[in-house]
């Protein structure tokens, strides 16, 4: 707290500094009207060039526009070969039906497209029809116009020029005409369209987009050294083709255009005016547009405006004295009442410093240099246990102090002499003996002249109590391995999230408060997040519990289970989510899944097992009984025979045709059931042993693989006639073993049905299908009808009932099984005397679900 106070001069006049400084504040607003003097001239300026740059490249646009419209009419007429037929006849033999049909078709044109007349003329430019009141020669320029045109075969557009009979202003477009029978050679003449500028181009030049007094459109070309002039002037009549200005006079901006100048330029036209002036080309021409207004019409505006502006800043200075005099007249008047309310601030000053030293909370204490105490409050007599009197007569600043923190504090002493302040924790020590955290905040004071240490303790035991049961509950939170956050109800931003969510997802604790739930999980939206949450806002439930998926920082996904809860901490709410990884529990679940759906197959193949074998073994061993029977039956009848009969002729006629006949028929019957019974056997343990068999899953070489069946099949397929044909095969991931018995069993169908009208030929291809391999067996066999196709892939399912080909019957159930087990896809497409193709899909790599099946299935999990 300062007590010195410092007593002003009285000012027995205007102040110097104060006569400055309104000198200074009247030369800125001097500088600030020239500043905005001149910003708005330019800007009327700069608004000017933008409004003349605009009407010259619109008048250039609608000339230019104005110019097409007149090529394109020449190229219809150019393109009417019943004109140009009747004109050549006209021009070849003049009759007057040809003529008055050519005048008709002229008059319509000067009629409907606004032309001032339409000529037809030879080639030599001599006139042969034209309009009662038409022109009986033609110019220079529009001759040699007709030689261009007539070697060009396009139409010609004649530039402005003055006829020398009527000494009117004409545009010429000449049309060759030419006579299509008999070719190029023959060019006979041509049709002009003569435009008076006066019904279009002259008037399109008058028109200002808005209302002026000086502005106007001029169009001029150069003509050799001089600039002409070729539309009507606004300030001099009748200048059109005539007003000629020799290059010479650079300081005009005519001829600076005509020079080659561009865009705005500044000087003194025709009338010796200075004018502002832009200048647009227009394209395919020689014409040059110039759109201009004089200067004085553009400044008028801002003559206004300068003389506000000088207004303003005379009154803007007149405003500014006057408040710097009456500031310095209103502080003399309030210096002395200032000193009075002073002291009566002084006063109350103290007053609230004796309150403040007696009921503040925390510790004040008031030192001098030395260390002794000169004031103290209330609340550090309670602190300490000292008496006031103990303070001021014996006690030092040291003996407050924790033994163990005097000489850091000393420290902060030194410090604070040259920093003038410091913050410290610490702890002290109270008259018994004991000690407490405190943070004390000093600052070097001056009071009368005399320096003090004035400190504020505060007493931190119960905040650091807090901090440390905030600092245990935070660390266990970080501890936690499931991931914990607390996310604003309304904003839904995250508040928190610990270190094993942070872990997780790989981002930082500042990320993640840029962040919302929805963020986290991609299969949520606004709407379907707040249903959720509804039930716990409207308590109707006190926890939430669902499974959804985690999207960390790099794109990928976990799957998790939530715990959410909505949590009240006074006026504030906050929900609590609790998050449980749970990737592994799916992969269990996943794999239980798997196991479930494997044993459902087992069990359905034991089953298809089962009713094989209780349906095919039951016919043979049905005929094995039946004749067993019918041997019984005979070998009864022998024995009758032999015993009641005493003829042995008769005996012999009896015996021989059961011995002979009866009797090898049935045991031939006998031993080929018991034969069948043995090939379903077998056939059945081959189905088992294949459900058994380990994967040893590779990159196999099918070009290699097929190559070797070929080989090992060589005898079976010259036996059969047969011509195999394999294309480039890519590689798959597979069992070559299995594989090897997939391609064998086919390649075995085809040549065993093959058919016998025809040479068989066998192909075998393979393509490359993102992550899968298709392989194609074609042949040219008896096909199969589409009603059987579907029974095919069943146990001794035989296409050829009879038995006339070979074979069991579980070839292409063998097939299925094993590209089941590879994880691929078999199929067929058939159809009678068209041969069959066997469509087979493998995975072109390994996967993930592959080598945990075949892990499995070498741990026996196949039936």
């Amino acid at each position: 707290m300062d007590s010195t106070f410092r007593k002003e001069p009285t000012a027995k006049g205007f102040p110097a500094h104060l006569l400055i400084l309104s000198l200074v504040f009247s030369a800125v607003i001097v500088a600030f009207g020239l500043w905005f003097y001149q910003a708005q001239k330019a800007a009327i300026l700069h608004r000017t060039e933008n409004e003349l740059s605009t009407v010259s490249n619109l008048k250039a646009d609608e000339i230019t526009a104005w110019f097409r419209e007149r090529l394109a009419d020449a190229k219809v007429l150019s393109d009417n070969r019943y004109l140009t037929a009747r004109a050549i006849r006209y021009l070849r033999n003049p009759r007057t039906e040809d003529g008055k049909s050519i005048l008709a078709r002229m008059d319509g044109l000067i009629e409907h497209y606004k032309y001032h007349e339409v000529l037809l003329v030879s080639e030599t430019g001599e006139i042969c029809l034209r309009s009662e009141h038409g022109p009986r020669q033609l110019n220079p320029q529009t001759r040699d116009a007709i030689k261009k045109a007539l070697l060009d075969r396009e139409p010609v557009l004649v530039d402005l020029f003055v006829d020398d009979a009527s000494h009117d202003i004409f545009m010429d477009v000449v049309i060759p005409v030419i006579n299509e029978e008999t070719g190029a050679a023959d060019l006979r003449g041509a049709v002009i369209l003569r435009i008076d500028p006066e019904d279009y181009l002259y008037p399109l030049t008058t028109k200002w987009p808005t209302p002026s007094e000086t502005a106007e459109i001029l169009l001029i070309r150069r003509e050799g050294e001089e600039v002409l002039y070729l539309n009507e002037l606004r300030h001099r009549p009748e200048a059109a083709m005539k007003l000629r200005i020799p290059l010479s006079r650079t300081e005009l901006p005519s001829v600076q255009a005509a020079l080659g100048g561009r865009g705005i330029l500044e000087g003194t036209d025709y009338r010796g005016v200075r004018v502002l002036i832009s200048v647009s080309r227009v394209p395919n021409t020689s014409w040059l547009i110039l759109a201009k207004m004089d200067y004085r019409e553009i400044l008028l505006p801002f003559q206004i405006q300068g003389w506000l502006i000088i207004c303003l800043v005379i009154l803007s200075i007149l405003i500014a004295t006057g408040v710097f005099y009456i500031s310095w007249q209103r502080n003399s008047t309030e210096y002395f009442r200032s000193q009075y309310h002073a002291q009566l601030e002084r006063q109350n000053l103290q007053k609230r410093y004796d309150y403040l030293m007696k009921s503040a909370n925390d510790i004040i204490l008031l030192m001098d240099k030395a260390g002794r105490f000169v004031e103290v409050n209330e609340r550090a007599l309670d602190a300490y246990g000292y008496t006031k009197e103990e303070f001021f007569q014996r006690l030092s600043t040291a003996d407050i102090i924790a033994p163990q923190d005097r000489e850091s504090f000393q420290q902060k002493m030194d410090e604070s002499k040259k920093a003038g302040a410091y913050v410290r924790e610490g702890r002290h020590a109270r008259k018994d003996g004991s000690e407490f955290p405190v943070e004390a905040s000093a600052r070097w004071i001056e009071v009368d002249g005399q320096e003090y240490l004035l400190s504020i303790v505060r007493d931190v035991t119960e905040r650091n109590n807090l901090y440390k049961d905030k600092l245990f509950f935070s660390q266990t939170m970080d501890a936690s391995l499931n991931e914990l956050y607390l996310f604003d109800p309304v904003s839904f931003h995250f508040r928190y999230a610990n270190q094993g969510a942070l872990g997780n997802l790989g981002y930082t604790l500042d990320e993640m408060k840029r962040l919302t739930p929805l963020d986290l999980k991609a299969e949520f939206t606004s709407a379907t997040f707040q249903k959720i949450l509804s039930s716990l806002i409207s308590r109707q439930k006190d926890l939430q519990i669902f499974e959804t998926t985690h999207r960390r920082k790099d794109g990928t996904q976990y799957p998790v289970e939530v715990r959410l809860q909505l949590i009240d901490q006074g006026s504030d709410r906050v929900f609590l989510a609790v998050v449980l990884d749970v990737t592994e529990r799916k992969k269990v679940e996943q794999f239980r899944e798997q196991l479930m759906k494997s044993l459902r197959e087992k069990t359905e193949e034991m089953e298809n097992l089962l009713y094989v074998s209780s349906h095919d073994l039951r016919s043979p061993l049905v005929n094995i009984q039946g004749f067993s029977r019918r041997l019984e039956n005979l070998v009864q009848t022998l024995d009758q025979s032999i015993e009641n009969s005493a003829d042995m002729e008769e005996v012999r006629a009896t015996v021989l045709p059961i011995l002979k006949e009866r009797i090898p028929s049935s045991l031939k019957y006998i031993l080929a059931s018991a034969t069948k019974m043995d090939t379903l056997i077998n056939g059945l343990l081959r189905i088992s042993r294949l459900g058994r068999a380990p994967l040893n899953p590779s990159l196999v070489d099918m070009n290699q693989l097929i190559q070797s069946i070929l080989a090992t099949m060589e005898h079976q397929i010259q036996e059969a006639g047969a011509t195999i044909e394999c294309s480039q095969l890519p590689p798959c991931w597979s069992d070559s073993c299995q594989i090897n018995q997939v391609f064998s069993n086919l390649i075995d169908n085809s040549l065993k049905y093959r058919d016998e009208n025809h040479p068989l030929v066998v192909q075998i291809s393979g393509e490359v299908l993102a992550d899968q391999v298709k392989y194609a067996v074609e042949d040219n066999g008896i096909g199969i009808k589409s009603e059987y196709q579907k029974n095919i892939w069943g146990l001794f399912t035989r296409i050829d009932p009879l038995g006339k080909t070979p074979g069991e019957g579980l070839g292409l159930a063998v097939v299925k099984k094993i590209v089941h087990r590879l994880h691929g896809t078999v199929n067929l497409e058939s159809a009678p005397d068209h041969g069959c193709r066997f469509l087979i899909t493998l995975p072109a790599r390994e996967t993930s679900n592959e080598s945990q099946e075949n892990h499995d299935r070498g741990r026996g999990t196949d039936t």
